[in-house]
């Protein structure tokens, strides 16, 4: 009779695979860069529309675009394209030209999440080749505190602040995309966001 034996083997020095989705707090010491979420260990990447951008922990422990150019994006790869992106606004500042950026494939191909003006309704908008389009509008003004979730389901799209829905678009650009993260501009480097999640859904 054969006898056969199944032996695990587990080595902590080798890389893990790692799992979808994201988190972070930024409850890092102030004026660090973003690094890596709190939750996952996965590495924050930047980009710009010029000069490379600078993204650091602020003193109340939120993150705060502080220089870059007219668009600089901070982003994760959630490896995930569906799901539930949500931030808090701890502070919009004055102009408020930065929000949540979502199936990020470059600085002038995403979806992003912001207001055009401090009058203007927080809505979602597609960038392709450069060009921005409104596709889901509102005429919500958010307020320091607000948790913004953009939820991604293929081409269904659902924006909510603080649980309710604001708008909805459906468009299938960037399908495939799964890095996730927020938009910050030349105009609003007084902008802070905390607890950053990204969920998966099927």
């Amino acid at each position: 009779m054969d006898i056969i034996l199944n032996t695990y083997f587990s080595n902590s020095l080798l890389p893990r695979a790692q799992a979808p989705g994201f988190f972070d707090n930024f409850d890092r010491p102030a004026g660090q860069a973003l690094g890596v979420t709190s939750g996952e260990g996965k590495t924050w990447r930047y980009e710009s529309t010029g000069t490379t951008p600078v993204w650091r922990t602020s003193s109340g422990g939120a993150a705060v675009n502080v220089s870059g150019d007219s668009r600089n994006v901070a982003w994760v790869d959630a490896l995930a394209t569906n799901g539930k992106l949500g931030v808090t606004a701890t502070s919009l500042g004055s102009y408020r030209l930065g929000g949540l950026v979502a199936r990020y494939q470059d600085i002038n191909n995403h979806l992003f999440v912001f207001q055009a003006s401090d009058t203007a309704g927080l809505a979602i908008y597609k960038r392709v080749a450069g060009t921005a389009t409104k596709i889901g509008d509102s005429s919500y003004i958010p307020a320091n505190g607000d948790v913004y979730e953009l939820e991604l389901n293929g081409s269904n799209i659902i924006l909510r602040v603080n649980g309710s829905v604001k708008t909805t678009a459906i468009d299938t650009a960037f399908l495939g995309e799964t890095r996730m993260g927020l938009l910050g501009t030349s105009s609003a480097f007084s902008m802070a966001w905390d607890n950053i999640t990204f969920t998966p859904t099927a």
